[in-house]
């Protein structure tokens, strides 16, 4: 997970500057857990013998890198940015908010239930910044496809109410967002 402050200057007489956050790749994985298997993205092994299972080691409060972000690294990670710039001039996502993770049980669902807890992390910590979301790869379901037929309009207004960027994006744009 990348959270960037930068410095935007602005060149004229008087010399503006302002500045923004950039936060891309968070990889939320709601499935974390400390006492998982860091081979198995820190989740709980299921066939795990008794023995072994009492030989666990700790992951961490804030993950580990072998692993994807659990939310409490979010969360914190979001409160720092609060801590160390309150009001930038706006916030770029780029996305990649759902895990690596390769279940096909996951869905649409569930990528836009990411998806909104993120923006109403962003939105309910900065609120009145605008920011502007884009699609990362693992934005979608499958990760890295998104379809090109007729259902591709559906999907990015689930986007938008599903996962609530409807709340980013002005209302005269979503039609365009939608085709």
């Amino acid at each position: 997970m990348y959270a960037l402050r930068l410095a935007s200057c602005v060149y004229t007489s008087d010399r503006i500057s302002g500045y923004f956050w950039h936060i891309t790749d968070t990889h939320v994985d709601q499935n974390y857990s400390r006492t998982g298997n860091a081979q198995n993205m820190c989740h709980e092994d299921l066939n795990i013998s008794e023995s072994k299972a009492n030989n666990v080691s700790d992951n961490g409060l804030y993950g580990n890198y072998l692993c994807d972000s659990p939310q409490y690294l979010i969360n914190a990670t979001v409160l720092s940015m609060k801590y160390i710039q309150s009001t930038p001039d706006f916030i770029i996502w780029t996305g990649d908010n759902l895990a690596h993770i390769e279940d096909l049980d996951v869905g649409w669902d569930i990528t836009l239930e990411s998806i909104r807890n993120t923006t109403l992390l962003l939105t309910s910590t900065f609120p009145n910044v605008p920011i502007l979301p884009s699609i990362g790869n693992h934005d979608s379901f499958p990760p890295n496809i998104l379809p090109t037929d007729n259902t591709t309009s559906n999907i990015y207004k689930g986007y938008l109410e599903k996962g609530r960027w409807k709340d980013l994006i002005n209302e005269s744009e979503w039609s365009t967002f939608v085709q």
